[in-house]
């Protein structure tokens, strides 16, 4: 039976991405990735990341194995919800952007 909290279902499951290193420094530049740790197995959450390495032998790339990193259902809400905290804007810069916005639509 799953839980349901907030937003996020729990099916007292494991759910694993799989994505290239990248992607997860991309996740953790841009978001609040600050609840993202080494695996461990009471998180429900689990990241797999993979590089490209190039393989002379075979003249192709190939996936590596990176690092598998993990977090429970609050570290994915904080990576959805956008930048860390203290990244946000002041009232006054959001006000600014806006006006600066409106300014430059054509409307």
């Amino acid at each position: 039976m799953a839980r349901i909290l907030g937003s996020i279902i729990h099916w007292k499951k494991k759910i694993v991405f799989v994505i290239q290193d990248v992607g997860l420094d991309y996740i953790q530049s841009s978001t609040d990735a600050s609840d993202l740790r080494d695996a461990t197995e009471k998180d429900a959450i689990h990241f797999c990341t993979f590089k490209t390495g190039w393989d002379e032998s075979l003249n192709a790339w190939q996936l590596e194995f990176n690092r598998r990193v993990s977090t429970n259902t609050e570290g994915v809400r904080k990576m959805l919800g956008g930048a860390h905290e203290d990244r946000f804007p002041t009232i006054t810069e959001f006000q600014d952007k806006i006006s600066a916005r409106l300014l430059n639509a054509d409307v």
